[in-house]
């Protein structure tokens, strides 16, 4: 699978309307939403339930949203979060070390080990998932996150 860097552009653009590095909120986003995906595959593998491919794409999405968020905080310009992100994906399907990024961190090792046998395991495309991501996002949120309309949101 190949990384289209116009689907990378569109979907950090769409991350860009959170401004800001709010590394509590990233933190708590990405361990939720991972949550919400080995929670998928445990009842799928394990209790007997058929796998939702929509419903995994579209929680994969939401962890991809919170890292294309992350990279939207550390980057100095929108170009160089295009550009981190993109890499970060490549390394997400194929597994290469990523320069630069510090993921000595056991909790991103683990989300993105999770993230890496899961897309290689149900052969999820990430081109679809962030395009799939922004589409969501966009209904609820037409002009950027506001506090009001998650509160209320369906």
């Amino acid at each position: 699978m190949r990384i289209n860097k116009k689907t990378v552009k569109q979907f950090i653009e769409h991350v860009n309307f959170r401004k800001g590095t709010d590394n509590e909120a990233i933190n708590y986003g990405l361990m939720g939403e991972i949550g919400e995906v080995t929670d998928l595959i445990k009842k799928y593998k394990f209790h007997g339930h058929d796998l939702d491919l929509e419903k995994l794409t579209e929680e994969v999405g939401d962890v991809l949203f919170y890292w294309g968020w992350f990279f939207v905080s550390i980057s100095e310009n929108l170009e160089s979060s295009i550009d981190d992100f993109s890499k970060f994906l490549e390394y997400l399907i194929t597994e290469k070390f990523l320069r630069g990024i510090d993921l000595e961190d056991s909790m991103y090792k683990t989300i993105c080990a999770i993230l890496s046998s899961t897309i290689d395991e149900y052969h999820l495309d990430i081109n679809e998932i962030l395009l799939y991501n922004i589409e969501k996002l966009e209904k609820p949120y037409p002009d950027g996150f506001d506090k009001e309309r998650s509160k209320n949101r369906k």
